[in-house]
């Protein structure tokens, strides 16, 4: 048996058992004290008349408490009706009379005497009868209870079995409710521990079956999307790390080979072109490893960016400026309208430096950009005559390392991570970033700053 079956069992059957115990005994204890107040009230009923026939007596008899005492007991004897069916008396009742005072008795007790009732006091099996006669004294009839079981009988454990065997009953009908209850509910259990030793060993694809209904299907379907969610960054970082080793196995291979072709160059003029091929190399390595670290940066997302107010003619400049640095042969055709955006001045730059850096490595004769607002929203295009990029490579461009072919342009080839990290700073400032056919037929670019990110010229957000 299961050890959740066993817990959800013992619980309900203490609690059940404590609860049977605890009605059972203020059951019987009602019904005693029921029966108590039954018999005492047959037992005054019994001596109502007698008592009644006391006091008619006493009215009248002399002051003498020897006289007084012997007529009670004559009365007694001779008024008492015969009752044949009671048992034998073991012995006979103890009669006095006592004065009021000398009793000790409640307050209560003593204001029901002064107004001619009959009054019992029960102590275990002696019970004492009271009642006021005339004269002021009270007149006592002390007795043993007659109707004690027998010693050979223990109702007790009759009592007790009473008790069991129903709650015995229930706790086994309540042991097949919770086994077939629990039953769904512990093989769902061990389903998604299983599936959890199974993706904990290495089996990143495993997934928990989600059922149709239950209280189960919450937690599997968070661990479907945890599962996926690490899969997701497990894959990624076997990606990053291999397009990584292979980029940089590149560039190290070519200065060590151009290294070894230095230093057998047979003039200085030969030297000095293979440490400058060697001095380019290390530049690219030095660009690789400054982009790794910029998207590991953005990837992490454990900073965000203090964010300020930026005039995007200034960010226009700055591609001005490197169309003009990196592609001099290469037209550019700016139309951009003024506004603002809350951004962070360093990473927008980088994003629009990146989108021109990569329409230059493209390009053939132009790049066009502009710049305008759109249903409340600023879009920013950056699209090149370039061979463009196919429909089906369009949302894989903005994966690190992906890279369709080699730049035709060597030393502007890029590392693989620009597009990567515009996409990353784009979601920092909750935009987007998209690619789609320009109508050059090369590729067009575009930043979307959604409206809260915005401001007009004088100042109020748009």
């Amino acid at each position: 048996m299961r050890w959740l079956f066993i817990r959800f069992y013992i619980g309900i059957a203490v609690v059940l058992l404590v609860a049977a115990g605890f009605f059972f005994l203020r059951i019987q204890s009602d019904y005693e004290k029921e029966q108590i107040a039954k018999r005492n009230e047959r037992s005054i009923q019994f001596l109502t008349p007698w008592v009644d026939e006391v006091r008619k007596q006493l009215a009248d008899a002399p002051a003498d408490d020897e006289e007084r005492t012997r007529l009670i007991k004559e009365i007694d004897f001779r008024q008492r009706p015969p009752r044949s069916h009671d048992r034998p008396r073991r012995e006979p009742p103890k009669i006095d009379l006592m004065p009021l005072e000398s009793l000790d008795l409640a307050e209560e007790t003593k204001r029901q005497l002064k107004d001619g009732d009959i009054v019992i006091v029960t102590e275990g099996e002696k019970r004492t009868f009271h009642a006021i006669v005339p004269g002021g004294e009270v007149l006592t009839l002390e007795s043993r209870d007659r109707r004690q079981p027998d010693r050979d009988e223990d109702p007790s454990g009759e009592n007790i079995w009473l008790l069991l065997a129903p709650s015995m009953g229930i706790l086994m009908l309540i042991g097949v409710a919770i086994f077939y209850l629990i039953r769904p509910i512990e093989r769902r259990i061990a389903a998604l521990t299983e599936v959890t030793r199974s993706f904990g060993a290495g089996a990143l694809d495993t997934r928990a079956n989600v059922g149709s209904s239950g209280a189960m299907d919450e937690l599997e379907e968070s661990f479907n999307a945890m599962a996926g969610r690490i899969e997701e960054l497990v894959d990624g970082q076997r990606e990053l790390l291999r397009a990584v080793s292979h980029d940089l196995r590149t560039p190290l291979a070519r200065i060590f080979f151009t290294l070894d072709e230095a230093q057998t160059a047979e003039s200085a003029e030969l030297k000095n072109e293979h440490l400058h091929r060697i001095d380019g190399s290390m530049v690219e390595l030095n660009n690789l490893v400054e982009e790794l670290t910029t998207y590991l940066h953005l990837d992490s997302g454990a900073v965000g960016p203090v964010k300020e107010w930026i005039d995007v003619a200034s960010i226009m400049r700055h591609a001005t400026e490197l169309v003009a640095d990196l592609g001099p042969e290469i037209a550019l055709d700016l139309q951009c309208d003024e506004a603002q955006v809350f951004a962070e001045p360093n990473y927008l730059k980088r994003a629009v430096g990146n989108l021109v850096t990569n329409a230059i490595t493209h390009a053939k004769q132009g790049i066009w950009i502009t710049c305008r607002s759109e249903a409340g929203d600023f879009l920013l295009n950056v699209a090149d005559d370039g061979p463009g990029i196919p429909e089906e490579d369009r949302e894989r461009v903005f994966e690190p390392f992906f890279r369709r072919e080699r730049s035709r342009n060597m030393e502007w080839g890029g590392s693989g991570l620009g597009l990567a990290i515009v996409a990353r700073i784009m979601a920092w400032h909750n935009g987007t970033v998209e690619v789609s056919e320009s109508s050059r037929h090369g590729a067009l670019f575009t930043m979307t700053f959604p409206k809260e990110n915005l401001e007009d010229k004088t100042g109020s957000e748009g």
